[in-house]
């Protein structure tokens, strides 16, 4: 879950956004680029803002960084144009990594008006303590409402709440209000599609 410092004082900041449409990474405000725009903002957190089509992981918050492994992995998806990044993953500790030792996992969104569909590829390579079998969040923002969610092809049923959505193995949620729908998937280490229509 994201969540945004609220102490402090509070100021605006003038920004400037690219072409293309940008969310608020915080409230899910969607803006035009191409122009300036003022950004509320606390003194400890930055404005941040997101393209349209970005795909970005999280994982859980660590100590330090052998603590564990991103499980689950969250991606948080920013629907309305295509987009794709591959995930770089080492043991975070050692120079192993100049020697093979890593991983890369490449993520794809196709996006149309009819459906999303996001392509979770294979682990290419291996480093010591790498978990390949692993669950995964999708937390697809400005979504509208959705016919159907499939995983492989195979239906994944709508859940009554995110409270459900976390004693759950696999299922869907809508955060109405934020437009967010968010799914989990059991775990696994091969490619997976999933399809949003």
């Amino acid at each position: 879950m994201r969540t945004k410092p609220t102490d402090g004082p509070n100021v605006d900041a003038i920004m400037y956004l690219p072409e293309g449409v940008w969310f608020d990474f915080w409230s899910d405000e969607r803006h035009m680029g191409g122009r300036h725009i003022k950004a509320h903002a606390e003194l400890d957190s930055l404005p941040l803002f997101v393209r349209q089509g970005s795909i970005i992981p999280m994982g859980p918050d660590l100590q330090y960084s052998s603590e564990c492994s991103l499980d689950p992995l969250t991606l948080e998806i920013f629907r309305g144009a295509n987009g794709a990044f591959t995930l770089y993953e080492d043991d975070g500790e050692s120079t192993a990594n100049q020697k093979g030792a890593y991983v890369e996992i490449r993520f794809e969104l196709t996006d149309t008006r009819e459906e999303a569909v996001l392509r979770l590829g294979e682990s290419h390579g291996s480093f010591a303590g790498h978990q390949s079998e692993r669950s995964a969040i999708l937390n697809f923002h400005y979504q509208p409402r959705v016919r159907g969610v499939y995983c492989d092809g195979a239906l994944i049923h709508p859940l009554l709440s995110a409270e459900s959505l976390q004693q759950a193995d696999i299922g869907w949620w809508r955060d109405e209000k934020k437009q967010i729908i968010s799914i989990k998937l059991s775990r696994a280490d091969a490619a997976r599609v999933v399809t949003l229509s």
